[in-house]
């Protein structure tokens, strides 16, 4: 079995549902419940569908999986780069 094999299958052993929210800290405990920050969420969509740029909520950390299909494909853009970026989205729409 491949190293990355075994990553991955530690991975998704942990990407199951916590049995209750997980402790965000004080600073958003005492805020209202947010999907996708004190409480897991998770997007579906249709094969062959795509996701729109898109900055993860408040700039925390993620993880990701693709359960099937092709690979998924990160673009990373610098936080320097960030209003260059943007521009040119909206110049090109």
């Amino acid at each position: 079995m491949s190293c990355f094999m075994i990553v991955w299958l530690e991975v998704r052993e942990k990407l199951e549902d916590p049995p209750e929210p997980l402790d965000c800290g004080d600073r958003l405990r005492s805020s209202k419940s947010i999907p996708g920050i004190q409480l897991p969420h998770a997007y579906i969509s249709d094969l062959t569908s795509c996701f729109a740029v898109y900055k993860e909520d408040c700039d925390l950390h993620s993880a990701n999986y693709t359960v099937n299909g092709a690979p998924k494909v990160w673009v990373i853009i610098r936080p320097c780069d960030d209003r260059k970026f943007e521009h040119q989205i909206r110049r090109d729409q």
